[in-house]
């Protein structure tokens, strides 16, 4: 993922250099971007919070994120979000 916090609202940008763009309201202060942005993927994807996780770039705008679901999440409705 390539994160953008702050922004004017919650969305998914498209790709960059292979990774999905999402840009956030929430600043990149105090872990609250990246709590935002396991939410509203989850919203997204139609799961719970705690199944989607940040396993690595916690400091960083480059993430990669695990999604732990017992079956493979609706990607198409992600398409549509933004």
């Amino acid at each position: 993922m390539a994160v953008t916090p702050g922004g004017a609202k919650d969305a998914l940008a498209g790709l960059a250099e292979d990774r999905l763009r999402v840009r956030l309201r929430a600043k990149a202060v105090e872990g609250r971007a990246n709590a935002a942005l396991t939410d509203f993927l989850a919203v997204c994807l139609g799961l719970k919070s705690r199944q989607v996780r940040i396993v690595s770039g916690e400091k960083s705008r480059k993430k990669t994120i695990r999604i732990e679901a017992e079956s493979e999440p609706d990607w198409s409705s992600v398409a549509g979000t933004g």
